[in-house]
């Protein structure tokens, strides 16, 4: 079976009925996967409507387009940055923007003097947003 979930639920119907033939197999499992698989369906259904929601919401704001142009930043994560960070202009420039959600160093200093310190903890940046962009990265 296919890793996606369009994949699953191609095949996860035709699977059941073979599980159900096979003399190996609990008819009481196969009975439990018939109940489970529609309300998947229907899981999957309301996922779907939801994202398409929450897309269409978030194209109408001003920097939607701007978070969707990262690598590997989809619709999702695009507004959950629009919600959480508001606005992104209040960053001087990315490498600030990487320090508030923590995944950079903090640097601070005046009069051309630079010190970068540590990587924030937790509770000291954003984790919602640090967290969508970490699993945005790897997959």
């Amino acid at each position: 079976m296919g890793k996606s979930v369009n994949a699953f639920l191609a095949k996860a119907g035709s699977l059941i009925v073979e599980l159900k033939e096979r003399a190996d197999v609990s008819p009481f499992i196969v009975s439990e996967l018939n109940a489970l698989f529609p309300k998947v369906k229907e899981a999957m259904a309301k996922i779907k409507e939801l994202e398409t929601n929450i897309e269409s919401i978030a194209k109408t704001l001003k920097h939607y387009d701007l978070f969707q142009s990262a690598l590997g930043v989809g619709p999702i994560t695009a507004a959950t940055m629009l919600v959480l960070l508001c606005n992104p202009e209040v960053f001087k420039n990315g490498r600030e923007f990487a320090a508030y959600i923590g995944l950079a160093p903090k640097s601070s200093g005046s009069d051309g003097k630079n010190f970068v310190t540590h990587i924030p903890k937790k509770y000291e940046c954003n984790n919602e947003v640090r967290t969508l962009l970490v699993s945005c990265n790897f997959n």
